[in-house]
């Protein structure tokens, strides 16, 4: 049912072996062309798609996104992207010269420059606690003594692939009266949200990587409490209107991702989420397996999403991770993330519908017979 005979739903290279579903996603060629009808349907007559149509169509990309999520769609709204969100909370909120914001050493790149622009402007300390990699993970490793008044944590780390307890920590971190923006970038589509119980005070998540929609879709959702001051980034026409008002309308932009978005989730519903979450689960910790017996790791923590992080020998650490990267693409056709992480290179894999396990047997021989 899944591997190598879906790849003809998306437009990957035919010669290529592509283990990185996880950086940008892959999207579809139904929903590519979803995304087109709604880029022509706005052709057509630009001033009345937007004056009359866009409103409704875009309450019900979010009212098919919340049912997918488990989120009223009155919490909802869409923004380009995770890191989008992630600056969105962040400059909405107000700083003062001492305040403390908490992450992990975890933290994706992009964020953690967010969190140092927040740092620089306000005054405010940044403090990143270490968590072990690998290593058991406890939600009481996340919030050392202190006050804190903001912590930002991955569902799913993107460096190193850990999905974090998150629901114990966002807990954890109430029961201390401490607010929690959750980035999710890729958690939609690989876990199996439910967002009002996770009563995170902000959730940011993508949908151009798991859920497979077009680029440029990705989302917050904000409790009730937060959204009197959760403001876009671009201040429109629907300034104090109201929370979801004032993001959707920004200014003219390209829509067609957003209303293209119940395309995506309809087709990886066509596949059938339990089993493609099955089977990609699976097929990660099978190829994870067949790289760690050929790299001499030994015995990996099982993984439980669709990514996996594993640190390479000794004697690839002489290589940059772009120099190594574009080693493995060019000569192999093999794409694969290598990822410096603690000053030595890890390689990142992703299973996704589309891949089989022998890619991983043919990454695992290039990786031990070379260079």
């Amino acid at each position: 049912m899944f591997g190598a005979g879906l790849r003809c739903h998306w437009h990957l290279e035919k010669d290529c072996i592509f283990l990185n579903h996880g950086s940008f996603g892959a999207t579809p060629i139904v929903v590519l062309e979803a995304q087109a009808h709604w880029q022509r349907e706005l052709e057509r007559q630009p001033v009345a798609f937007v004056g009359e149509s866009l409103l409704p169509l875009l309450a019900r990309s979010l009212a098919v996104l919340g049912e997918f999520v488990g989120a009223s769609p009155d919490h909802l709204v869409f923004v380009e992207n995770a890191t989008t969100g992630i600056n969105t909370i962040l400059r909405s909120l107000t700083w003062h010269e001492g305040d403390k914001i908490l992450t992990t050493n975890h933290v994706y790149g992009a964020v953690r420059k967010a969190l140092h622009f927040v740092r620089d402007r306000y005054g405010v300390t940044v403090t990143e606690v270490a968590i072990p990699f690998p290593g058991n993970i406890t939600a009481q490793q996340f919030l050392p003594d202190g006050d804190w008044d903001l912590l930002v944590i991955d569902h799913v780390t993107s460096p190193t692939a850990l999905v974090f307890p998150i629901e114990e920590i966002i807990q954890s971190a109430h029961d201390r009266g401490i607010p929690v923006l959750v980035d999710g970038a890729h958690a939609p589509g690989m876990l199996d949200l439910n967002l009002t119980a996770l009563q995170a005070d902000w959730y940011v998540g993508n949908c151009h990587k798991w859920l497979c929609s077009a680029k440029g879709c990705g989302f917050i959702y904000t409790s009730p409490k937060w959204q009197s001051v959760t403001h876009p980034l671009t201040i429109s026409h629907d300034y104090g209107r109201d929370y979801q008002a004032e993001f959707s309308w920004t200014g003219t932009r390209d829509f067609s991702s957003w209303l293209a978005l119940p395309r995506a989730i309809e087709f990886l519903q066509s596949l059938g989420l339990a089993p493609l979450r099955r089977y990609n689960m699976g097929l990660i910790a099978q190829g994870g397996m067949v790289l760690a017996e050929a790299l001499g790791i030994g015995e990996i923590t099982p993984p439980i999403g669709f990514m996996l992080t594993l640190p390479l020998p000794d004697r690839w650490q002489a290589y940059t991770a772009k120099a190594l990267h574009d080693r493995l693409w060019q000569e192999h056709r093999i794409e694969v993330p290598v990822i410096p992480w603690q000053d030595k290179l890890h390689i990142r894999i992703s299973a996704q519908a589309y891949n089989e396990l022998e890619e991983y047997k043919t990454l695992a021989q290039v990786l031990q017979t070379s260079p």
